[in-house]
């Protein structure tokens, strides 16, 4: 069986990528700490970077040095995001034209599409442990908002949803992790937590009523479907998730088509809330399509040749 090791510097989503397919054994996962000493593992069929970091040239060139210069990156921005950090521009400038390089996996079909002499799309893949802890109750309901303070997560439109939420769900407390703009300090009943430790923010979202993942750009959203696959939380989201019940089981309520209407989020919530079991079963079947798609897509990579 070919050797694939993923190597990344500690950004959180593309970290949460390789984390995943080490799970499910399509790869080794060496992970990359800012006082490391860069160290080529051992010989491997390929190698996947994740995303872009000057660290990884050092990388590279070692790699070439011992005769092993197979290596991928894997790109999790979409266009959207791309477009919105001018330095994400600047690094896919040098991901196409390094020829050390040789293949761009995209998780946005789009970025593969117009630079597909060198891309190529494949879906990120999700593990489903055996057992699923599921829901608890909680005395208050409140709903939670856990994300980078990034513009492409769209903070300020969604607190603006929560408060119309509120309006008609006024028991509902959000908890979220981002320091609230003083503007919604009279309007908004929350609690800030901070950036929580992993089993803190586990008892966090297993009592959750309502998850906000409704970005503005976006390919995936691993905390919104880990909140669906482990704890039965829905998220209320824009169409840039790609697993969302919608697009996976045909069913409704869909999500947001303008994740800049805060009243859309507001209402689109509310329906939400009562749909938890269904964003369950929508993260197991991504699971079950994309996970097989993504192995074969790697196949493919190990026995073609340089």
């Amino acid at each position: 069986m070919p050797k694939i090791v993923a190597i990344s510097v500690p950004y959180p989503g593309v970290s949460r990528v390789c984390e995943e397919g080490e799970k499910l054994g399509l790869w080794e996962f060496v992970r990359l700490t800012d006082d490391q000493e860069v160290d080529v593992p051992a010989s491997a069929d390929l190698y996947i970077l994740g995303a872009w970091h000057p660290v990884y040239g050092e990388i590279l060139n070692a790699m070439r040095a011992q005769g092993k210069p197979r290596a991928v990156v894997l790109w999790t921005s979409s266009a959207g995001e791309v477009g919105l950090e001018p330095s994400e521009q600047d690094a896919l400038v040098d991901v196409l034209a390094d020829t050390r390089i040789e293949r761009v996996w995209f998780a946005d079909k789009a970025l593969a599409e117009a630079w597909k002499e060198k891309g190529f799309y494949a879906p990120y893949p999700l593990y489903v442990p055996e057992v699923l802890p599921g829901p608890k109750l909680v005395p208050e309901p409140y709903m939670t908002l856990f994300c980078p303070s990034t513009a492409k997560k769209n903070i300020f439109t969604q607190l603006v949803a929560a408060v119309l939420i509120q309006l008609e769900r006024p028991e509902l407390t959000l908890y979220t992790n981002v320091q609230v703009s003083k503007v919604f300090h009279d309007t908004l009943k929350f609690k800030e937590m901070g950036w929580l430790a992993r089993e803190q923010y586990e008892e966090v979202m297993r009592g959750s009523k309502l998850n906000f993942a409704c970005s503005f750009a976006e390919t995936f959203d691993y905390q919104a479907a880990e909140a669906a696959l482990l704890w039965q939380v829905p998220s209320v989201c824009s169409y840039t998730i790609p697993w969302s019940p919608t697009i996976i089981l045909g069913v409704t309520p869909a999500p947001v088509s303008n994740p800049n209407d805060a009243r859309e989020i507001a209402s689109r919530a509310l329906q939400m809330m009562r749909y938890g079991t269904y964003f369950q079963d929508a993260a197991r079947g991504w699971a079950r399509r994309a996970n097989p798609i993504l192995a074969a897509a790697l196949a493919k990579l190990t026995s073609a040749s340089p």
